[in-house]
């Protein structure tokens, strides 16, 4: 359990006030500083200022609160209302088995969570049939067992097994107390009883308790009862009353006590209503007080409850406060402004001093209990206290001091002591750096004295590392880091080296060797070369404070902690509350156990243990409590089932809110998206993250903190638009599957066209490849022919020639035959003349030759003469001899020659084929046969 972590804290620090670090003022410390406060107001919970009752439930660890105003439950970061249907005060609170009870006037009954996160009321006032209950106020509820008791005033009801049952009591009923699974009330005017074996058995010896108000009844050792009323406290053991004259009892007889728990064995705290609360050991003595000046809200403590953790919750008249037990550390916090901002602390002689801008102050023991005193004659601004050879020596704005008895004697006029030194191999000697100089001190006579100044400009120096070869490393607040050498005899300065770039640096020891620390990250000086620290990371570092010899606690630059063992580990540290000075953060270790670190307005009490076991706390795992959509909210319940969280496409940005109920620790927070990250996100202090928009599809959301490992997972789905669900990809296939077909089938048909329209190309062009071919054919024919017409046509004119060159020839012969006759005389050869006369009329009528004339004349001109025939049939062979002539342009005297006949023949044949032809005077008839 948790609140194991409180007692174990509480042992610890029993065991520190305990050893032999200082006994008187550890003790001190312990009763002057207290756990760290939550502070909620009315304005924080938006309720009103009265809180009676307090409870926790253990499943989801979340807070509940009776109110004036109703029911208030936080679950580690928000707060959250609800009333009841009548809106009345909820007086009382109390859970079991995962049900919140809550008791008012006239009504109880219990609130559950239902599946979006939100508390839904059910009323067990019905189940109570005497109407007298309808005028009680339910002032406490006590779960005990498989039962749940109500008590008012003037009854107690059970509830068990769904019905209520009226308890018959001796009396009115004043109170009413669990003590494990005991059931103890007082009844006014005759005492304690105890339910015992279904009735009220008295309590032998507790009549005086009749005339008083019993207000708490706690375990104590053994079997022995801590009983406190108004007027006094009382142990019962063995059935005998003992009054008790303590402390404890003295402050609450004149406070009036009100509420009582116990948080250990050894630990108790009380309630007044007039003065706060008081912290008491088991004997009744006064461990701390607690009260409006130490921190709480209000001084009216109304309701008291220990949490899982080992915290108390406090409900006052004007708030609601946590005093957070189960962390170890202890705060000291000035409420009025007299101590001011704690620059240095030391341990002198057993007390503890602590140097402010007020002066220096010591612990000591008053009248009531430890205080804090200022030292006489230091007022004003202090900055260093150290102790060496035995002396408190104070860095003061006026000078420096030492203290002597009760009162400082001043070493030196020389303004603001910043830090003092003392050299390791001469004791006798000190060093320390001022608002302007290096100052040396040296022992004389048993006495610390100024000695003198250094030259040199070392203003403003704040820290001083020596080496073991005598080197000084020195860090000049605003100027940088130099390295110095001194003299033998300290009086000059030998050797100045500075380091520029570091004005903002500051100057740690670890093991021996000096470290700077920058707002990028830390390094290891050594011999004027920096080296990096890969453990401490990137992160700016602000100081590195020394725990003991071998730790050292570092402060980052963004504020967090951790516990480094150089060589080791480093751990992350979770302190909450700590209030560092800006700029002059400092950590002191007063003893080996015990860390003292300053403060704006006070300061804080560390244990070493708790540092070097770390302070990871179990049940730490955050509650994701609302996931927020456009138009859609949803709130979560721990441990209580959910509905499936599935969302639309539109709805795909995601603000989720998440709490934890750690409520001791400085917690960060860090997420994963499983789905869309690959890696954890930085850790960071905000509770709430934004998904951005994210694709449709399944995604777990993981939620961890920084103090525990444990996650919170969130599956939730985003599901596709109605255009990209199963069924419509389904259709879509469908539709690209027809498509994809169907355009294959007009890429097919596309092809076919294509290939008919190549074959019809082709078919085209084979065709005029044949046409032209066809074409060339028949004009190589044509040629051919005309060729041959030509030729036939010079043939034809050739023979034609020839016809009328033999006709010519003939007659020619045949007139030279007539003329060698007349000259020879008739006598001379009649017979072969005659002979040879026929043979040449002979051929020159040859019918023959005309055949062949007739023939080529017809392969050139067409076949004219069936042509002419058939267009006049009544032409005569000479009309067709003499038509051919014509047709071939020979002049009458030639065609004479070709017939044999004269001129005038030929002329009187022409004019008879006119005639034949019935061709019109105007028309020639050459140009008419040659068109035939």
């Amino acid at each position: 359990m948790r609140a194991n972590q409180a007692v174990r804290w509480f042992i610890i620090l029993w065991c520190w006030s305990i050893s032999g670090y200082g006994q008187g003022y550890i003790d001190q410390l312990q009763k002057l500083c207290l756990p760290a406060v939550l502070h909620f107001s009315a304005n924080d919970y938006q309720a009103q200022r009265q809180n009676w009752s307090i409870a926790q439930n253990s499943a989801t660890r979340f807070m509940y609160v009776g109110n004036s105003k109703g029911l208030l439950e936080y679950d580690g970061h928000t707060w959250k209302n609800y009333v009841l249907p009548q809106r009345q005060i909820i007086r009382s609170v109390a859970v079991a088995d995962n049900r919140i009870y809550t008791g008012a006037l006239g009504e109880f009954g219990y609130w559950l969570a239902d599946s979006l996160g939100s508390l839904k009321y059910h009323s067990l006032t019905p189940l109570q049939k005497d109407k007298r209950s309808r005028q009680e106020e339910i002032w406490n509820i006590l779960p005990m067992q498989d039962a749940v008791y109500f008590h008012s005033f003037a009854f107690l009801y059970r509830y068990q097994n769904n019905q209520i049952t009226t308890l018959r009591t001796p009396g009115n009923v004043f109170y009413a107390f669990q003590i494990d699974n005991r059931l103890f009330v007082q009844i006014f005017e005759k005492g304690l009883y105890e339910w015992i074996d279904e009735q009220f058995v008295f309590v032998k010896g507790s009549e005086f308790l009749g005339k008083e108000w019993v207000r708490s009844i706690l375990k104590a050792g053994g079997n022995t009862l801590q009983i406190g009323t108004d007027r006094a406290m009382y142990s019962y053991e063995q059935g005998q009353f003992v009054r008790q004259h303590t402390p404890a009892s003295q402050f609450l007889a004149v406070n009036q006590l009100n509420k009582a728990i116990r948080i250990d064995e050894h630990t108790y705290l009380y309630g007044s209503v007039l003065n706060g609360a008081i912290i008491t050991d088991e004997n009744g003595q006064i461990r701390s007080y607690l009260n409006q000046k130490s921190g709480l809200q209000n001084n009216t403590i109304l309701a008291l409850h220990l949490d899982a953790d080992g915290n108390v919750w406090t409900g006052t008249d004007n708030g609601i406060d946590a005093i957070l037990f189960s962390s170890p550390v202890r705060h000291y916090q000035d409420q009025y402004g007299l101590l001011g901002t704690v620059y240095d602390a030391a341990l002198y002689e057993n007390e503890v001093y602590v140097g402010t801008n007020h002066g220096v102050f010591k612990v000591k023991n008053g009248s009531n209990g430890p205080d804090i005193q200022m030292v006489s004659g230091s007022q004003g601004q202090v900055w260093d206290l150290e102790v060496i050879d035995g002396k408190l020596f104070c860095g003061h704005n006026e000078g420096t001091f030492v203290l002597e008895g009760n009162a400082f004697r001043q070493l030196s006029h020389l303004t603001g002591g910043l830090v003092l030194h003392a050299f390791a191999q001469h004791p006798d000697v000190l060093i320390q750096g001022t608002y302007t100089d290096l100052v040396i001190y040296r022992k004389e006579n048993g006495q610390w004295k100024f000695s003198h100044t250094l030259s040199g400009d070392f203003a403003l120096t704040d820290n001083i590392l020596e080496l073991k070869d005598g080197t000084l490393w020195l860090k000049q607040k605003y100027r940088g880091i130099r390295a110095i050498k001194l003299s033998a005899d300290f009086r000059k300065v030998i050797s100045n080296i500075s380091i520029k770039g570091f004005q903002d640096a500051v100057l740690s020891e670890v093991e021996g060797e000096p470290v700077v620390s920058t707002q990028r990250r830390a390094y290891y000086l050594q011999k004027f070369s920096l080296s990096t620290i890969p453990i401490l990371g990137n992160q700016g570092i602000k100081n590195i404070f020394p725990i003991d010899y071998k730790s050292y606690m570092v402060l980052r630059s963004n504020g967090s902690l951790a516990y480094w063992v150089p060589g080791q580990r480093i751990s992350e540290l979770y302190l909450k509350h700590v209030q560092w000075v800006e700029g002059y953060e400092n950590v002191v270790s007063l003893d080996p156990k015990t860390l003292l670190i300053c403060g704006d307005d006070g300061f804080s009490i560390v244990p070493v243990s708790y540092i070097n076991h770390g302070n990871k706390l179990p049940y730490a795992r955050p509650n994701i409590r609302k996931v927020a959509a456009e138009k859609f909210l949803s709130r979560f319940y721990p441990n209580q089932p959910a509905n499936e969280l599935i969302l639309k496409y539109w709805q795909n940005n995601l603000s989720v809110t998440y709490a934890s109920t750690q409520f001791e620790a400085d917690i960060s927070y860090q997420y994963l998206i499983e789905g869309k990250m690959q890696n954890w996100s930085a850790l960071t202090k905000s509770n709430e993250l934004n998904t951005g928009p994210l694709e449709p599809g399944s995604y777990v959301l993981k939620v961890r903190s920084s103090v525990s490992g444990e996650e919170t997972a969130l599956p939730f789905e985003i599901r596709p638009p109605w255009y990209w669900n199963i069924w419509s990809q389904l259709v879509y296939l469908l539709i690209i599957t027809i498509g994809v077909w169907v355009t294959y089938q007009i890429y097919l048909k596309r092809i076919q066209t294509h290939q008919q329209r190549i074959q019809s190309k082709m078919q085209k062009q084979l065709e005029d490849e044949q046409r032209r071919n066809e074409q060339t054919l028949t004009e190589i024919r044509n040629e051919q022919l005309k060729k041959d017409v030509d030729r036939k046509s010079e043939e034809l004119a050739n023979s034609a020639m020839n016809l009328l060159h033999k006709n010519e020839l003939l007659e020619t012969i045949k007139e030279e035959l007539d003329k060698l006759r007349k000259e020879m005389g008739p006598d001379l050869g009649t017979k072969q003349y005659r002979s040879l006369v026929q043979l040449i009329d002979r051929n020159l009528a040859d019918e023959h030759s005309w055949d062949i004339f007739e023939s080529n004349f017809n392969d050139v001109h067409d076949y004219f003469f069936k042509k002419l025939l058939a267009s006049y049939p009544n032409l005569t062979s000479g009309d067709l001899k003499l038509a051919a002539y014509l047709r071939m342009n020979l002049s009458s005297k030639e065609i004479a020659r070709l017939l044999n006949i004269t001129v005038r023949s030929v002329e009187l044949k022409r004019y008879r084929l006119r005639g034949k032809l019935d061709l019109p005077t105007e028309q020639n008839l050459n140009e008419f046969l040659i068109k035939i």
